[in-house]
């Protein structure tokens, strides 16, 4: 029953994947941590909707982020 929905979702994650962001950003940011005096914990780095989704995750209810990666993911 899983393998109609996991596929799509599959399909989705692999196109997101194509269209990821420079990892020499993330390496500036690990060098910029390592740097640092007083690092933070938790450190976002990528386009501006992966990072929002973040925060999304933090403010939202659990149940309300989880519907809204359901219905970007079409599942």
């Amino acid at each position: 029953p899983y393998e109609k929905p996991d596929g799509k979702t599959l399909q989705l994650i692999d196109a997101d994947v194509h269209t990821a962001g420079d990892p020499l950003l993330v390496a500036k940011k690990v060098h910029q941590i390592v740097q640092a005096r007083n690092p933070k914990v938790h450190y976002k780095v990528g386009s501006f909707m992966q990072t929002f989704s973040v925060t999304l995750k933090k403010w939202l209810p659990g149940t309300l982020y989880e519907r809204l990666l359901l219905r970007h993911y079409k599942l």
